[in-house]
């Protein structure tokens, strides 16, 4: 069964950048940028105090992508990487981190693996820089000698990435090749514990040789390692690099304003901001102003500069610009609502992070008094004294724009203001002329009333979009609720939830969803630590239960204290043929789902844990979904490991296990003939097929009445290909979409001509099919003629719901077949030559182009006629439109209509 997953009117954005959909950064974690000053990191106020390890789930908990233990490591190469969820591994006892920045040692929730240099091999860089979301802080060594006899030969903590700048990146060199090191990574404290990817590169680049800009940009020299120009405190401008190839950068020139802070100075007496409360030293700044300012993170410190600006305007849109000789970090801070004590709530209003070279480019609506602008570098090291960097501040006008509030619309708001007002800021220059704030809102009764957005969420509505209405198309009000043991009922989400039921999708029907057939696992007691039932490798001896595809379990998970041992549930399967296979969990509070790799014949311990993804809350479904090859595996289930205040066992969850076997072609359609995948799944080059809306100009591919198309889509971490097709309905029958697909995709459905950009107030409604879940989607034109633009597209990950493995450009994985299905001869009505579905005098024109020919007729429609030449013009049914039908057109306008020809085809 497809799923609806949301509705809408107004621009529909499937795009960005090249072709595709880039998953977003998101801002720090800190609520406070003092976590991120000049002292090293020692549990700040909102962390947690590092612990030595964490209780133990069940019996040792989920083995992912690594070992356990230094005694399990698992090979990784020069290129390779590996994913691992990082939650999942809760031993005690590992080798810490010796440069781990709240204390040397520290470090939990640690994963290992074995490193063999090749040969020629001495220089490695192992990372995991390009992380995106939270939670986002790890640490990682390298070391030689063996597991009983460890020597660090590298450490990182807090080097890279964006926010914080707390991700990991050590180079080591002299390695020796044939060698097997050693690699752990670690959570800073057990609630950084995530899924993280690390990444081996040989050599490491650091170690190479290119050019080296002098900081002030007045000279360059060749043939300088990265290391020793870092050293030096220049720029190092990446191996292979010449300083004819470069344009050396120019920091700190005459023309800027000097910091005036003495170099790399502990304490920092000019403008250590909120990390000295004794002194609440600021550099004052004016709009305008352009600064040569010094940093530096030496491991232990990190100089970081905060400075004040004092505006009078009721409303100031700030640009905070920092261009550096290494990273750069920059907030736009408003100080707390104590004036004497400002530092206490002080609120990040927008960061981010740039390497070196990369300008930081950020900006805020601010209200008039004082506002905090900071600078430093992303991470607590890596930054020798002294690193130089240029900071400007730009002051403007806030932009304004239309704000949907409770009632009403109002204009001249800002985003900020708008939020404050508790409304839905609808953009930039939106004026509410111009917007639609209303829209169905399905309230917990199964009624629906049309409402602004935030009025519906004062009633506990589920809002549908703006512009859609009560009775439009894809608005339901009402859904199958499956309980738990299996029982099927129609009514809201709302009171499905409150009953502790599962709500399947507005619209959907108990005959949709097989009446919530389910198979029901019972524990017969539930006592986290002791499961005996299907504990898998947890318990002793090892015990599952069994689920074969197609599947959906009813049971039940605990973690009564909130911090573990807890209740999980381990259900084998076995594969026979590769396939795309979708585990899908849905449960009365959040809920853990993992995919895992077993040894051969499904004994433990765990080869590797493959995919993982915790949804972000009670009743929302999280589903994570990759391609395996033939072995044994487990569709692994329980709550959270940290789920505070607790789960006692009255807690239950459905299951559902879904297996697409591969390949499974689509056949007897036409081909999309796409040959690059649009750029995405490491296709390369561009969608010059059917991109849509995302290229320019727009390209979409059509698809006829009664016509079959087997396509390709594909996806990896940072592009998706997207395909556009349009479609005209030749009458006004209802007409089916039908969709299949080897893995799940996104089919949106938009009335509106295949023209960019699509029209604001455009109906579209987007919907989730499961991978071999073939299914149709009805829809009822508004009138003839009516054109729809059909996108399909794989999903992004989307923390807390979903974790999709990639889809590589022209794998089995990446197919599917969509379907238009109607009646697709034009209709017959004879006299009604302008195709409206009546003879009157609004036909005259018509005729007479049509006595002219069909090519005159034909034009006067717009080149897209949506009724047949013959049938509506030769009014004397002699099979030919000539001036002999005139006297029988004359005369079916005045009655109405005439005998359909019987000589057309």
């Amino acid at each position: 069964m497809q799923r609806a997953i949301v509705g809408m009117t107004g621009l529909l954005c499937l795009c960005s950048a090249v072709f595709a959909d880039a998953p977003q950064t998101t801002p720090p974690r800190s609520s406070n940028p003092n976590t991120g000053s000049e002292v090293k990191k020692a549990a700040p106020a909102d962390r947690d105090v590092t612990q030595d390890g964490m209780i133990q789930d069940e019996d040792g908990g989920i083995a992912g992508g690594a070992g356990e233990l230094c005694t399990s490591a698992v090979p990784i190469a020069c290129g390779g990487s590996s994913t691992v969820d990082l939650r999942t591994f809760n031993q005690t006892g590992d080798t810490g981190h010796p440069c781990h920045n709240g204390g040397a040692g520290g470090g939990t929730n640690t994963a290992w693996w074995s490193f063999v240099p090749p040969a020629g091999t001495t220089t490695v860089r192992i990372y995991n820089c390009d992380h995106v979301g939270l939670p986002a802080d790890t640490a990682i060594s390298i070391w030689s000698g063996t597991c009983a006899a460890l020597t660090n030969v590298g450490c990182s903590d807090d080097s890279c990435g964006t926010g914080d700048g707390y991700m990991s990146e050590v180079c080591v060199a002299g390695l020796v090749p044939g060698q097997t090191y050693f690699i752990n990574m670690s959570a800073w404290q057990i609630s950084d514990a995530g899924i993280y990817t690390i990444r081996v590169e040989c050599p490491c680049a650091l170690f190479l040789q290119g050019a080296c800009c002098a900081i002030d940009g007045s000279s360059c020299a060749d043939g300088v390692t990265g290391v020793a120009c870092a050293q030096a405190g220049n720029i190092f401008q990446g191996a292979g690099t010449t300083c004819a190839s470069v344009t050396c950068p120019v920091f700190c020139d005459p023309t800027k304003i000097p910091e005036g802070e003495p170099f790399c100075s502990d304490p920092d007496v000019t403008n250590s901001g909120c990390n000295d409360l004794s002194l609440l030293a600021f550099s004052p700044i004016n709009c305008g102003d352009r600064i040569c300012g010094d940093y530096f993170a030496n491991g232990a410190l990190r100089d970081t500069d905060w400075y004040e600006v004092n505006l009078s305007d009721p409303a100031t849109y700030l640009t905070w610009t920092l261009l550096g000789t290494h990273g750069m970090l920059g907030f736009i801070i408003a100080p707390g609502p104590d004036p004497l004590d400002p530092c206490t709530g002080n609120a990040i209003l927008v960061s981010d992070a740039q390497p070196a070279g990369t300008p930081v480019t950020i900006s805020a609506c601010v209200g008039p008094g004082i506002t905090w602008l900071w600078a430093g570098n992303p991470s607590f090291s890596g930054v020798p004294c002294v690193g130089r960097y240029n900071a400007e501040l730009l002051c403007d006008v806030c932009p304004i724009g239309a704000c949907c509030l409770t009632s009403t619309c109002q204009d001249g708001l800002d985003a900020a203001g708008c939020a404050a007002a508790g409304g839905i800021y609808q953009g930039d220059g939106a004026l509410c002329a111009n917007v639609d704030c209303v829209g169905a809102c399905c309230l917990a009764d199964g009624s629906c009333s049309n409402l602004n957005e935030p009025a519906c969420t004062a009633a506990n509505g589920v809002f549908n979009g703006q512009g859609t209405r009560c009775g439009d198309a894809f608005i339901f009000c009402n859904g199958a609720c499956c309980a738990c043991p299996a029982a099927c009922t129609v009514t809201s989400q709302q009171n499905c939830q409150a009953a502790g039921g599962f709500f399947q999708g507005n619209g959907s029907t108990c005959v949709d969803v097989n009446n919530c057939a389910a198979t029901s696992i019972v524990e017969t007691v539930c006592t986290p630590g002791t499961d005996n039932f299907n504990g898998g490798c947890n318990s002793t001896p090892n015990i599952f239960s069994a689920i074969t595809c197609g599947q959906t379990i009813c049971a039940g998970s605990a973690n009564p204290s909130g911090a573990g041992p807890r209740d999980t549930d381990w259900y084998r399967f076995d594969l026979t043929q590769t396939s795309r296979v979708k585990w899908r969990v849905v449960g009365t509070s959040a809920m853990q789902a993992n995919i895992l790799s077993m040894s051969a014949g499904g004994a433990c311990p765990v080869v590797g844990n493959l995919i993982a993804e915790i949804s972000s809350g009670a009743f929302v479904s999280v589903e994570i979904e990759i391609t395996l090859p033939p072995g044994n595996y487990v569709a692994f289930a329980g709550v959270p490991l940290t789920a505070p205040p607790g789960v006692p066992c009255q807690n239950t969850y459905r299951g559902e296990l879904l297996c697409c076997p591969l390949p499974n072609d689509c056949t007897g359609g036409t081909l999309e003939g796409e040959a690059n995948c649009g750029g995405a799944g490491g296709g390369g080059g561009s969608d010059t097929t059917n991109g849509g809306c995302n290229i320019t100009p727009a390209l979409f591919t059509t698809i006829g009445c009664d016509q079959k198309i087997c396509g390709t889509t594909a996806i990896d971490t940072t592009l998706r290909d997207t395909d556009w097709y349009s479609y005209t309905n030749p009458g006004s029958a209802p007409f089916d979409v039908c969709f299949s697909a080897t893995s799940s995709k996104i089919v949106t459905l938009i009335r509106a001509p295949a023209a960019c950009p699509i029209p604001d107030g455009a109906f579209g409604v987007s919907f989730l099919f499961d991978p071999c879940d073939p299914d149709c989607i009805t829809i009822t034109p508004a009138g003839p003629g009516e054109q729809w633009i059909i996108i399909v597209v794989n999903p992004f990950n989307t923390a807390g719901e979903g974790e999709y493995a990639a889809v590589p450009c022209g794998s089995d994985e990446g197919e599917y077949s969509l379907e238009v299905n109607g009646t697709c001869a034009p209709p017959c009505v004879c006299g009604d030559s302008n195709c409206d579905g009546v003879v009157n005098i609004l036909d005259i024109n018509f005729f007479v182009a049509a006595v002219q020919g069909q090519a005159a007729w034909t034009a006067l429609h717009g080149g897209s006629p949506t009724c047949s030449y013959c049938c509506s013009n030769d009014t004397n049914g002699d099979g030919v439109v000539n001036i002999l039908d005139i006297n029988s057109f004359v005369a079916a306008v005045s009655s109405g209509g005439c005998t359909n020809s019987t000589m057309c085809p």
